[in-house]
Protein backbone atom coordinates (compact mmCIF):
# COMPACT_ATOMS: atom_id res chain seq x y z
CA UNK A 1 0.00 0.00 0.00
CA UNK A 2 1.19 3.48 -0.83
CA UNK A 3 1.04 6.08 1.88
CA UNK A 4 -0.34 9.47 0.89
CA UNK A 5 0.44 12.82 2.44
CA UNK A 6 -3.17 13.65 3.07
CA UNK A 7 -3.60 10.92 5.70
CA UNK A 8 -3.23 13.02 8.86
CA UNK A 9 -5.59 15.69 7.51
CA UNK A 10 -8.22 13.12 6.64
CA UNK A 11 -7.91 11.42 10.00
CA UNK A 12 -8.11 14.75 11.83
CA UNK A 13 -11.22 15.64 9.88
CA UNK A 14 -12.73 12.26 10.66
CA UNK A 15 -11.97 12.55 14.36
CA UNK A 16 -13.47 16.02 14.49
CA UNK A 17 -16.65 14.71 12.93
CA UNK A 18 -17.06 11.88 15.43
CA UNK A 19 -15.64 13.06 18.72
CA UNK A 20 -18.85 13.92 20.51
CA UNK A 21 -18.75 15.72 23.83
CA UNK A 22 -21.61 15.89 26.26
CA UNK A 23 -22.96 19.38 26.55
CA UNK A 24 -22.66 20.90 29.99
CA UNK A 25 -25.07 23.34 31.51
CA UNK A 26 -24.10 26.92 30.87
CA UNK A 27 -24.89 29.78 33.15
CA UNK A 28 -26.41 31.77 30.27
CA UNK A 29 -28.87 29.31 28.74
CA UNK A 30 -30.81 30.71 25.80
CA UNK A 31 -33.91 29.57 23.93
CA UNK A 32 -31.74 27.69 21.43
CA UNK A 33 -29.78 25.72 24.06
CA UNK A 34 -30.48 21.94 24.08
CA UNK A 35 -32.25 21.48 27.42
CA UNK A 36 -34.82 18.68 27.19
CA UNK A 37 -34.14 15.06 26.30
CA UNK A 38 -36.20 13.40 23.59
CA UNK A 39 -37.56 10.88 26.14
CA UNK A 40 -39.89 13.64 27.41
CA UNK A 41 -41.41 14.14 23.97
CA UNK A 42 -41.49 10.40 23.32
CA UNK A 43 -43.61 9.95 26.45
CA UNK A 44 -46.14 12.45 25.05
CA UNK A 45 -46.23 10.54 21.77
CA UNK A 46 -46.90 7.22 23.54
CA UNK A 47 -49.72 8.84 25.50
CA UNK A 48 -51.29 10.37 22.38
CA UNK A 49 -51.13 7.11 20.43
CA UNK A 50 -52.84 5.24 23.27
CA UNK A 51 -55.45 7.71 24.52
CA UNK A 52 -55.91 10.07 21.57
CA UNK A 53 -55.98 7.74 18.54
CA UNK A 54 -57.80 10.36 16.49
CA UNK A 55 -54.65 12.53 16.49
CA UNK A 56 -52.31 11.98 13.55
CA UNK A 57 -48.86 11.85 15.17
CA UNK A 58 -47.06 12.47 11.87
CA UNK A 59 -49.06 15.65 11.26
CA UNK A 60 -48.57 16.73 14.87
CA UNK A 61 -44.79 16.40 14.66
CA UNK A 62 -44.75 18.17 11.30
CA UNK A 63 -46.69 21.09 12.79
CA UNK A 64 -44.29 21.13 15.75
CA UNK A 65 -41.31 21.11 13.34
CA UNK A 66 -39.96 17.89 14.84
CA UNK A 67 -38.76 14.70 13.18
CA UNK A 68 -39.79 11.28 14.46
CA UNK A 69 -36.19 10.09 14.27
CA UNK A 70 -35.20 12.95 16.60
CA UNK A 71 -37.92 11.93 19.08
CA UNK A 72 -36.84 8.28 19.01
CA UNK A 73 -33.16 9.16 19.43
CA UNK A 74 -32.43 9.08 23.18
CA UNK A 75 -29.29 11.12 22.57
CA UNK A 76 -31.19 14.05 21.07
CA UNK A 77 -32.05 17.18 23.07
CA UNK A 78 -34.67 19.81 22.26
CA UNK A 79 -34.60 23.53 22.98
CA UNK A 80 -37.09 25.59 24.96
CA UNK A 81 -38.54 26.91 21.69
CA UNK A 82 -38.95 23.34 20.44
CA UNK A 83 -40.92 22.14 23.47
CA UNK A 84 -43.02 25.33 23.60
CA UNK A 85 -44.13 24.84 20.00
CA UNK A 86 -44.69 21.12 20.56
CA UNK A 87 -46.89 21.77 23.59
CA UNK A 88 -49.00 24.31 21.71
CA UNK A 89 -49.57 21.83 18.89
CA UNK A 90 -50.38 18.99 21.31
CA UNK A 91 -52.98 21.12 23.11
CA UNK A 92 -54.47 22.16 19.77
CA UNK A 93 -54.63 18.57 18.50
CA UNK A 94 -55.98 16.97 21.70
CA UNK A 95 -58.09 19.89 22.96
CA UNK A 96 -56.74 19.10 26.43
CA UNK A 97 -55.22 22.02 28.33
CA UNK A 98 -54.03 19.66 31.10
CA UNK A 99 -52.21 17.18 28.91
CA UNK A 100 -48.80 18.15 30.34
CA UNK A 101 -49.74 16.77 33.76
CA UNK A 102 -51.41 13.76 32.18
CA UNK A 103 -48.20 13.04 30.25
CA UNK A 104 -46.20 13.15 33.47
CA UNK A 105 -48.58 10.75 35.20
CA UNK A 106 -48.54 8.46 32.18
CA UNK A 107 -45.12 6.99 33.00
CA UNK A 108 -46.76 5.12 35.89
CA UNK A 109 -49.00 3.33 33.39
CA UNK A 110 -47.97 -0.21 32.34
CA UNK A 111 -48.63 0.83 28.73
CA UNK A 112 -45.84 3.39 29.04
CA UNK A 113 -43.22 0.72 29.75
CA UNK A 114 -39.93 2.24 28.70
CA UNK A 115 -36.60 3.40 30.07
CA UNK A 116 -38.11 5.89 32.55
CA UNK A 117 -40.63 3.50 34.09
CA UNK A 118 -38.11 0.65 34.29
CA UNK A 119 -35.60 3.02 35.87
CA UNK A 120 -38.12 3.92 38.58
CA UNK A 121 -39.29 0.37 39.29
CA UNK A 122 -35.72 -0.92 39.47
CA UNK A 123 -35.27 1.28 42.57
CA UNK A 124 -37.51 -1.15 44.58
CA UNK A 125 -39.34 1.66 46.41
CA UNK A 126 -39.99 5.38 46.11
CA UNK A 127 -37.56 6.25 48.93
CA UNK A 128 -34.66 5.14 46.77
CA UNK A 129 -35.98 7.23 43.87
CA UNK A 130 -36.08 10.41 45.97
CA UNK A 131 -32.49 9.86 47.10
CA UNK A 132 -31.13 9.88 43.54
CA UNK A 133 -33.69 12.19 41.94
CA UNK A 134 -31.33 15.17 41.66
CA UNK A 135 -28.75 13.18 39.70
CA UNK A 136 -31.19 11.05 37.68
CA UNK A 137 -33.18 14.01 36.40
CA UNK A 138 -30.10 15.33 34.55
CA UNK A 139 -30.70 12.54 32.03
CA UNK A 140 -33.98 14.23 31.12
CA UNK A 141 -33.57 17.97 31.59
CA UNK A 142 -30.71 20.45 31.83
CA UNK A 143 -32.98 23.39 32.54
CA UNK A 144 -33.14 23.25 36.33
CA UNK A 145 -31.69 21.85 39.54
CA UNK A 146 -33.69 19.33 41.59
CA UNK A 147 -33.17 19.01 45.36
CA UNK A 148 -35.03 16.69 47.74
CA UNK A 149 -35.49 16.81 51.51
CA UNK A 150 -37.30 14.25 53.65
CA UNK A 151 -40.02 15.68 55.89
CA UNK A 152 -41.15 12.30 57.24
CA UNK A 153 -40.92 8.62 56.38
CA UNK A 154 -43.72 9.10 53.86
CA UNK A 155 -43.25 12.73 52.86
CA UNK A 156 -40.62 14.55 50.82
CA UNK A 157 -40.05 18.12 49.68
CA UNK A 158 -38.79 18.63 46.12
CA UNK A 159 -37.29 22.01 45.20
CA UNK A 160 -36.77 22.86 41.53
CA UNK A 161 -34.65 25.91 40.70
CA UNK A 162 -34.14 26.91 37.05
CA UNK A 163 -30.65 27.75 35.86
CA UNK A 164 -30.00 31.39 34.91
CA UNK A 165 -31.32 32.26 31.47
CA UNK A 166 -33.87 29.43 31.32
CA UNK A 167 -37.43 30.58 30.62
CA UNK A 168 -39.66 27.64 31.47
CA UNK A 169 -43.41 27.75 30.94
CA UNK A 170 -46.34 26.96 33.22
CA UNK A 171 -47.08 23.67 31.48
CA UNK A 172 -43.64 22.38 32.47
CA UNK A 173 -44.48 22.91 36.13
CA UNK A 174 -47.63 20.85 35.59
CA UNK A 175 -45.62 18.20 33.77
CA UNK A 176 -43.21 17.98 36.73
CA UNK A 177 -46.10 17.47 39.14
CA UNK A 178 -47.32 14.63 36.96
CA UNK A 179 -43.90 12.98 37.06
CA UNK A 180 -43.72 13.34 40.87
CA UNK A 181 -47.14 11.72 41.18
CA UNK A 182 -46.02 8.90 38.89
CA UNK A 183 -42.98 8.13 41.07
CA UNK A 184 -45.31 7.30 43.97
CA UNK A 185 -48.09 5.57 42.04
CA UNK A 186 -45.60 3.39 40.12
CA UNK A 187 -45.16 1.43 43.35
CA UNK A 188 -48.96 1.27 43.94
CA UNK A 189 -48.73 3.59 46.95
CA UNK A 190 -51.76 5.71 47.80
CA UNK A 191 -50.83 9.30 46.94
CA UNK A 192 -52.08 12.36 48.80
CA UNK A 193 -52.66 15.57 46.81
CA UNK A 194 -49.32 17.26 46.10
CA UNK A 195 -48.87 20.56 47.94
CA UNK A 196 -47.29 23.36 45.91
CA UNK A 197 -46.43 26.16 48.38
CA UNK A 198 -44.04 27.99 46.04
CA UNK A 199 -44.24 28.37 42.27
CA UNK A 200 -42.07 30.13 39.71
CA UNK A 201 -45.18 31.26 37.92
CA UNK A 202 -46.60 32.90 41.03
CA UNK A 203 -43.55 35.13 41.46
CA UNK A 204 -41.36 32.82 43.57
CA UNK A 205 -37.72 32.05 42.83
CA UNK A 206 -38.30 28.29 42.62
CA UNK A 207 -40.97 25.61 42.56
CA UNK A 208 -41.51 23.58 45.73
CA UNK A 209 -43.57 20.44 45.87
CA UNK A 210 -44.49 18.44 48.97
CA UNK A 211 -45.24 14.84 48.06
CA UNK A 212 -46.96 12.66 50.66
CA UNK A 213 -48.17 9.08 50.45
CA UNK A 214 -49.66 6.44 52.74
CA UNK A 215 -47.16 4.18 54.46
CA UNK A 216 -46.73 1.08 52.25
CA UNK A 217 -48.00 -2.27 53.62
CA UNK A 218 -44.48 -3.67 53.80
CA UNK A 219 -43.33 -0.80 56.00
CA UNK A 220 -46.30 -1.38 58.31
CA UNK A 221 -45.38 -5.05 58.60
CA UNK A 222 -41.80 -4.14 59.46
CA UNK A 223 -42.98 -1.74 62.18
CA UNK A 224 -45.32 -4.42 63.52
CA UNK A 225 -42.45 -6.91 63.63
CA UNK A 226 -40.19 -4.51 65.49
CA UNK A 227 -42.92 -3.64 67.97
CA UNK A 228 -43.86 -7.30 68.50
CA UNK A 229 -40.23 -8.30 68.99
CA UNK A 230 -39.73 -5.64 71.66
CA UNK A 231 -42.99 -6.56 73.40
CA UNK A 232 -42.24 -10.30 73.36
CA UNK A 233 -38.73 -9.73 74.68
CA UNK A 234 -40.02 -7.72 77.64
CA UNK A 235 -42.90 -10.11 78.34
CA UNK A 236 -40.73 -13.20 78.23
CA UNK A 237 -38.17 -11.60 80.52
CA UNK A 238 -40.90 -10.78 83.03
CA UNK A 239 -42.42 -14.29 82.90
CA UNK A 240 -39.05 -15.99 83.09
CA UNK A 241 -38.26 -14.38 86.43
CA UNK A 242 -41.78 -14.51 87.94
CA UNK A 243 -43.66 -17.45 86.41
CA UNK A 244 -41.07 -19.96 85.32
CA UNK A 245 -43.59 -22.84 85.00
CA UNK A 246 -45.56 -21.25 82.18
CA UNK A 247 -42.79 -19.18 80.66
CA UNK A 248 -41.66 -21.93 78.30
CA UNK A 249 -45.14 -22.16 76.74
CA UNK A 250 -45.40 -18.39 76.42
CA UNK A 251 -41.94 -18.19 74.86
CA UNK A 252 -42.82 -20.85 72.30
CA UNK A 253 -46.12 -19.19 71.36
CA UNK A 254 -44.68 -15.69 71.11
CA UNK A 255 -41.70 -16.81 69.07
CA UNK A 256 -44.05 -18.63 66.71
CA UNK A 257 -45.99 -15.42 66.17
CA UNK A 258 -42.77 -13.52 65.48
CA UNK A 259 -41.69 -16.23 63.05
CA UNK A 260 -44.96 -15.97 61.10
CA UNK A 261 -44.69 -12.18 60.92
CA UNK A 262 -41.09 -12.48 59.71
CA UNK A 263 -42.18 -14.97 57.01
CA UNK A 264 -44.84 -12.55 55.74
CA UNK A 265 -42.30 -9.72 55.62
CA UNK A 266 -39.70 -11.79 53.79
CA UNK A 267 -42.31 -12.94 51.27
CA UNK A 268 -43.33 -9.36 50.51
CA UNK A 269 -39.68 -8.29 50.28
CA UNK A 270 -38.97 -11.13 47.88
CA UNK A 271 -41.85 -10.02 45.65
CA UNK A 272 -40.50 -6.45 45.62
CA UNK A 273 -36.94 -7.57 44.93
CA UNK A 274 -37.99 -9.96 42.16
CA UNK A 275 -39.88 -7.17 40.40
CA UNK A 276 -36.94 -4.81 40.77
CA UNK A 277 -34.52 -7.48 39.50
CA UNK A 278 -36.66 -8.04 36.40
CA UNK A 279 -36.63 -4.33 35.59
CA UNK A 280 -32.92 -4.09 36.38
CA UNK A 281 -32.23 -6.98 34.03
CA UNK A 282 -33.99 -5.15 31.20
CA UNK A 283 -32.00 -1.99 31.96
CA UNK A 284 -28.74 -3.95 32.03
CA UNK A 285 -29.56 -5.63 28.71
CA UNK A 286 -30.28 -2.22 27.23
CA UNK A 287 -27.01 -0.80 28.56
CA UNK A 288 -25.06 -3.78 27.23
CA UNK A 289 -26.64 -3.32 23.82
CA UNK A 290 -25.75 0.38 23.88
CA UNK A 291 -22.19 -0.45 24.96
CA UNK A 292 -21.88 -2.85 22.04
CA UNK A 293 -23.09 -0.16 19.63
CA UNK A 294 -20.67 2.39 21.12
CA UNK A 295 -17.79 -0.07 20.81
CA UNK A 296 -18.62 -0.85 17.19
CA UNK A 297 -18.84 2.85 16.37
CA UNK A 298 -15.47 3.52 18.01
CA UNK A 299 -13.83 0.67 16.09
CA UNK A 300 -15.57 1.86 12.92
CA UNK A 301 -14.01 5.31 13.32
CA UNK A 302 -10.57 3.77 13.84
CA UNK A 303 -10.79 1.34 10.92
CA UNK A 304 -12.19 3.80 8.40
CA UNK A 305 -9.71 6.44 9.56
CA UNK A 306 -6.90 4.00 8.86
CA UNK A 307 -8.32 3.17 5.42
CA UNK A 308 -8.61 6.83 4.44
CA UNK A 309 -5.14 7.71 5.68
CA UNK A 310 -3.19 4.79 4.19
CA UNK A 311 -4.83 3.96 0.85
CA UNK A 312 -4.49 5.99 -2.34
CA UNK A 313 -6.58 4.01 -4.82
CA UNK A 314 -10.24 5.21 -4.87
CA UNK A 315 -11.63 1.76 -5.72
CA UNK A 316 -9.70 0.16 -2.89
CA UNK A 317 -10.84 2.87 -0.48
CA UNK A 318 -14.51 2.45 -1.37
CA UNK A 319 -14.37 -1.35 -1.13
CA UNK A 320 -12.69 -1.19 2.28
CA UNK A 321 -15.12 1.43 3.58
CA UNK A 322 -18.18 -0.54 2.47
CA UNK A 323 -16.72 -3.73 3.98
CA UNK A 324 -16.17 -1.94 7.31
CA UNK A 325 -19.73 -0.60 7.28
CA UNK A 326 -21.04 -4.11 6.72
CA UNK A 327 -18.95 -5.49 9.57
CA UNK A 328 -19.53 -2.76 12.17
CA UNK A 329 -23.06 -1.46 11.54
CA UNK A 330 -26.39 -3.30 11.65
CA UNK A 331 -27.86 -2.23 8.30
CA UNK A 332 -28.94 -4.97 5.91
CA UNK A 333 -27.45 -3.34 2.82
CA UNK A 334 -25.18 -0.50 1.79
CA UNK A 335 -24.28 1.27 -1.43
CA UNK A 336 -21.81 3.94 -2.57
CA UNK A 337 -22.52 5.90 -5.75
CA UNK A 338 -20.10 8.47 -7.19
CA UNK A 339 -20.62 11.11 -9.83
CA UNK A 340 -18.80 10.61 -13.11
CA UNK A 341 -16.01 13.07 -13.91
CA UNK A 342 -18.27 14.98 -16.29
CA UNK A 343 -20.98 15.16 -13.57
CA UNK A 344 -23.53 13.63 -15.90
CA UNK A 345 -24.74 10.76 -13.70
CA UNK A 346 -24.22 8.71 -10.55
CA UNK A 347 -22.52 5.32 -10.86
CA UNK A 348 -22.49 2.41 -8.40
CA UNK A 349 -18.95 1.89 -7.09
CA UNK A 350 -19.34 -0.43 -4.09
CA UNK A 351 -22.06 -2.20 -2.15
CA UNK A 352 -23.03 -5.11 0.07
CA UNK A 353 -26.10 -7.15 1.02
CA UNK A 354 -27.86 -7.04 -2.36
CA UNK A 355 -28.89 -10.21 -4.15
CA UNK A 356 -27.71 -10.70 -7.73
CA UNK A 357 -31.22 -9.89 -8.93
CA UNK A 358 -31.44 -6.64 -6.97
CA UNK A 359 -27.90 -5.60 -7.85
CA UNK A 360 -28.65 -6.24 -11.50
CA UNK A 361 -31.76 -4.07 -11.23
CA UNK A 362 -29.71 -1.21 -9.78
CA UNK A 363 -27.07 -1.56 -12.51
CA UNK A 364 -29.75 -1.19 -15.18
CA UNK A 365 -31.01 2.08 -13.71
CA UNK A 366 -29.75 5.49 -14.73
CA UNK A 367 -29.25 8.29 -12.21
CA UNK A 368 -28.74 11.40 -14.41
CA UNK A 369 -27.41 14.56 -12.80
CA UNK A 370 -27.94 16.93 -15.73
CA UNK A 371 -31.74 16.83 -15.72
CA UNK A 372 -33.19 19.64 -13.58
CA UNK A 373 -36.59 17.93 -13.31
CA UNK A 374 -35.19 14.59 -12.13
CA UNK A 375 -37.42 12.58 -9.80
CA UNK A 376 -34.74 10.37 -8.28
CA UNK A 377 -34.61 11.02 -4.53
CA UNK A 378 -30.93 10.04 -4.43
CA UNK A 379 -30.12 12.57 -7.14
CA UNK A 380 -32.07 15.27 -5.31
CA UNK A 381 -30.09 14.50 -2.15
CA UNK A 382 -26.88 14.81 -4.18
CA UNK A 383 -27.92 18.11 -5.73
CA UNK A 384 -29.23 19.72 -2.53
CA UNK A 385 -26.43 18.18 -0.40
CA UNK A 386 -29.06 17.28 2.19
CA UNK A 387 -29.35 13.86 3.88
CA UNK A 388 -32.62 11.96 3.96
CA UNK A 389 -33.92 9.48 6.55
CA UNK A 390 -37.08 7.45 5.91
CA UNK A 391 -38.26 4.99 8.56
CA UNK A 392 -41.35 3.59 6.89
CA UNK A 393 -41.56 3.49 3.12
CA UNK A 394 -45.33 3.01 3.21
CA UNK A 395 -45.78 6.35 4.97
CA UNK A 396 -43.20 8.33 3.03
CA UNK A 397 -44.99 9.19 -0.19
CA UNK A 398 -44.47 12.91 0.53
CA UNK A 399 -40.66 13.27 0.36
CA UNK A 400 -40.14 10.45 -2.17
CA UNK A 401 -40.83 10.44 -5.88
CA UNK A 402 -43.13 7.81 -7.37
CA UNK A 403 -40.22 6.39 -9.34
CA UNK A 404 -38.07 6.05 -6.22
CA UNK A 405 -40.94 4.42 -4.32
CA UNK A 406 -41.53 1.89 -7.07
CA UNK A 407 -37.87 0.83 -7.21
CA UNK A 408 -37.54 0.82 -3.40
CA UNK A 409 -40.50 -1.54 -3.12
CA UNK A 410 -39.04 -3.84 -5.75
CA UNK A 411 -35.85 -3.94 -3.69
CA UNK A 412 -37.84 -4.75 -0.53
CA UNK A 413 -36.68 -1.63 1.31
CA UNK A 414 -38.49 -0.69 4.51
CA UNK A 415 -36.26 2.14 5.77
CA UNK A 416 -33.15 3.89 4.50
CA UNK A 417 -30.68 6.72 5.03
CA UNK A 418 -29.21 8.60 2.09
CA UNK A 419 -26.20 10.88 2.73
CA UNK A 420 -24.40 13.04 0.16
CA UNK A 421 -20.61 12.67 -0.05
CA UNK A 422 -19.45 16.29 0.05
CA UNK A 423 -16.15 18.17 0.24
CA UNK A 424 -15.62 21.93 0.03
CA UNK A 425 -19.32 22.43 -0.74
CA UNK A 426 -19.05 20.15 -3.78
CA UNK A 427 -21.02 16.91 -3.96
CA UNK A 428 -19.07 13.85 -5.09
CA UNK A 429 -21.57 11.05 -4.60
CA UNK A 430 -24.05 9.30 -2.32
CA UNK A 431 -23.74 6.89 0.62
CA UNK A 432 -26.89 4.81 1.05
CA UNK A 433 -27.86 2.20 3.68
CA UNK A 434 -31.18 0.44 4.10
CA UNK A 435 -33.05 -2.21 6.05
CA UNK A 436 -35.42 -4.67 4.44
CA UNK A 437 -38.98 -5.35 5.49
CA UNK A 438 -39.34 -7.23 8.75
CA UNK A 439 -36.65 -5.27 10.59
CA UNK A 440 -37.99 -3.68 13.79
CA UNK A 441 -35.34 -1.14 14.78
CA UNK A 442 -36.22 2.42 13.87
CA UNK A 443 -33.50 4.55 12.34
CA UNK A 444 -32.70 7.66 14.37
CA UNK A 445 -30.85 10.92 13.89
CA UNK A 446 -27.68 9.54 15.50
CA UNK A 447 -27.55 6.96 12.70
CA UNK A 448 -27.74 9.71 10.10
CA UNK A 449 -25.15 11.84 11.91
CA UNK A 450 -22.69 8.95 11.99
CA UNK A 451 -23.13 8.25 8.28
CA UNK A 452 -22.83 11.95 7.44
CA UNK A 453 -19.49 11.97 9.22
CA UNK A 454 -18.33 8.94 7.24
CA UNK A 455 -19.52 10.51 3.99
CA UNK A 456 -17.74 13.80 4.76
CA UNK A 457 -14.47 12.03 5.58
CA UNK A 458 -14.76 10.02 2.36
CA UNK A 459 -15.32 13.25 0.46
CA UNK A 460 -12.12 14.81 1.82
CA UNK A 461 -10.10 11.73 0.89
CA UNK A 462 -11.55 11.35 -2.60
CA UNK A 463 -11.11 15.03 -3.44
CA UNK A 464 -7.47 15.01 -2.39
CA UNK A 465 -6.72 11.79 -4.25
CA UNK A 466 -8.32 13.11 -7.42
CA UNK A 467 -6.16 16.20 -7.11
CA UNK A 468 -9.08 18.61 -7.35
CA UNK A 469 -8.53 21.90 -5.61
Amino acid sequence: MTSVAIGPDVYSTFRALFCYRRLTMRSDCSDDAPLYNSRIIENYIKLIRLRYPEVDVAELLHAAQMKIYDVEDTGHWFTQQDVDLFHREVVRATQNENIAREAGRFIASPQAMGFTRRHILAMINSNNVWRVLGAAVQNYTRSSKFETRYLDDNSVEVTVTPYPGVAEKKFQCENRMGYLEAIVTSFSYKLHPIAHPQCLFEGDSCCKYIVTWDTPPLDRWVKLRNFAFTLVLLLNGFLLFNYFSVSSVIVFASMSVLFLIAMVIENKKEQSFNGAIDHSRVLIDDLLARSSVTYNHAVLVSEIGEVLSTLSDPTEILNNVIHTLQKRLDYDRGLILLATRDKSKLEIKAGYGYSMEHFGLLKELSFPLNQPDTKWTFVVSYQTQEPLLVNDLDKAEGPLSDRTLAIARKLGIKSFICCPIVCDDRALGILLVDNVRGKKRSLIKSDMSLLMGIASAMGVSLRRIRGVS
